[in-house]
């Protein structure tokens, strides 16, 4: 069985990840699969397959590098504008995270005290 904690993480990741990879920002090292690779796979279907590395597409031929045709497609599709809805939510969320969290830390924050059953 798999800890409870490890597959609430593992599920985030993957939810970030498939976040990431959607909103076309920014392109990553080999062997990571980025958001360009990714954006070659929603044009063409039959290249690109891996999620996270380029390892298997790599060892099957099915890799093909993002060119400026794909970045091209990419300013006039949907997909970048999606991507920039995606960038500005993800951003306020960032924002909210810091908020909160600087909010917990700061010295005049209200401490939670504990009651007496």
């Amino acid at each position: 069985p798999v800890p409870e904690p490890l597959a609430i993480a593992a599920g985030a990741f993957v939810g970030f990840w498939t976040m990431y990879i959607h909103v076309s920002e920014p392109d990553l090292p080999w062997p990571f699969m980025g958001a360009g690779y990714h954006l070659v796979h929603h044009q063409y279907n039959w290249f690109n397959f891996g999620l996270f590395t380029m390892l298997w597409d790599y060892l099957h031929n099915t890799l093909r590098h993002p060119g400026e045709a794909t970045r091209a497609h990419a300013l006039r599709t949907k997909a970048t504008r999606t991507g920039k809805a995606n960038r500005k939510a993800l951003e306020k969320l960032h924002q909210m995270w810091s908020d909160t969290s600087n909010q917990s830390t700061s010295s005049d924050a209200p401490v939670a005290s504990k009651k007496n059953n």
